[in-house]
């Protein structure tokens, strides 16, 4: 592929999440990709797939989501490390408090898997990431109320542009990759300029979704996670 999303979550040495990379793993990937991609901001190439030209270079860039804290303490320090930059989208509604996505609730480990603050995300900013919304509440879009859908999608942008002034916040990534119709009119409406997904992993499913029509609303990135090797990594992005 000539445009390449990469979909990442966490980066630490503590953790068995599937969602988690090592550091020491995550620097290997991107000395890999680096020798095939050409890594570039998410903006650049949004345009260059959204225009629908293939570049004469093989493009990449890089997304994580959720917001976790380990993103400020492991993933930047390392993309820095390679001179490289990225687009964090980011649980908007859980920032700077001590509340937890529900699949880490139950662990209880506040520190370990709390999610970003604005003095960190200001941090990271300062040197050139950027920042996008993965709502209020990390809530499944699809399958909420529409009304409360609409608030998960435009107070987050409202949130975010609040702390993150005067940059518009261009971008949204829809929690657990599940949209609607509906739900992707919602994001356009609100003024986002594209939206991301990242399809389903196994068999048939994954050969279906990374070949179905897209556009800049529903633009497909590929997950990495904990079990992804290097062989799978490059059979995910040859």
């Amino acid at each position: 592929m000539n445009t390449l999303i990469l979909a990442y979550h966490r980066v630490n040495d503590w953790s068995e999440d599937t969602l988690a990379i090592h550091p020491a793993i995550f620097r290997k990937q991107l000395n890999y990709l680096a020798g095939k991609y050409q890594f570039v901001p998410l903006s650049e190439l949004v345009a260059a797939r959204t225009k629908r030209f293939n570049p004469e270079k093989r493009l990449a860039a890089i997304t994580f989501d959720d917001g976790y804290f380990d993103n400020y303490l492991h993933a930047w320090p390392v993309l820095k490390e390679f001179n490289l930059t990225a687009t964090f989208f980011i649980t908007a509604g859980y920032i700077g408090t001590s509340k937890l996505l529900a699949r880490d609730e139950k662990s209880g480990k506040t520190e370990k898997d709390r999610l970003l603050t604005w003095p960190e995300i200001s941090e990271m900013k300062k040197t050139g990431f950027t920042f996008g919304s993965h709502s209020l509440t990390h809530a499944n879009l699809a399958s909420i109320d529409p009304e409360q859908a609409r608030k998960e999608i435009g107070e987050s942008k409202k949130i975010l542009e609040t702390h993150l002034q005067p940059e518009p916040t261009a971008f949204f990534c829809y929690p657990f990759g599940s949209y609607s119709p509906e739900t992707k009119k919602m994001v356009a409406e609100t003024g986002y300029q594209a939206a991301f997904v990242t399809p389903a992993i196994k068999g048939a499913s994954f050969i279906k979704n990374i070949f179905t029509p897209e556009d800049r609303f529903s633009l497909k990135r590929v997950g990495i996670y904990r079990h992804t090797t290097l062989r799978q990594l490059w059979l995910k992005t040859f």
